[in-house]
């Protein structure tokens, strides 16, 4: 699978941060590297809303992100369903995403479809 300059150089940074340190579900390189799915998240608890809107425009090399893998784009569904519905806690609390990169290649999320249930 060949992956993107941009994957490479988040894959980089991420590594060069993080070093040695672990956070919860820290992916190996190589479950980088081969995974369907890598998500960006940006720690947001006590962040001003003018920082929010700078750091959804740039990494900030001082602040730590942290990735995680997805095998389905419906696994990556289900966690964000858990952060907008208020009856299903979430492990992810107060991150934002920051990046999307389907198999190395950076995505752009759009928007939302909010679906009515049938009754």
């Amino acid at each position: 699978m060949a992956v993107g300059p941009a994957f490479l150089e988040l894959v980089q940074l991420h590594e060069r941060t993080w070093g040695t340190e672990q956070y919860l579900n820290r992916p190996t390189l190589a479950e980088l590297i081969s995974a369907h799915i890598v998500v960006m998240w940006v720690d947001m608890q006590g962040t001003a809303a003018s920082e929010t809107r700078r750091a959804s425009r740039q990494i900030d090399s001082n602040k730590k992100f942290t990735l995680e893998c997805f095998d389905s784009p419906q696994a990556l569904n289900d966690v964000l369903a858990s952060m907008v519905l208020l009856n299903r806690p979430s492990r992810h609390g107060w991150r934002k995403i920051s990046r999307v990169f389907i198999q190395g290649k950076p995505i752009e999320i759009e928007g939302v479809r909010l679906v009515q249930k049938k009754e």
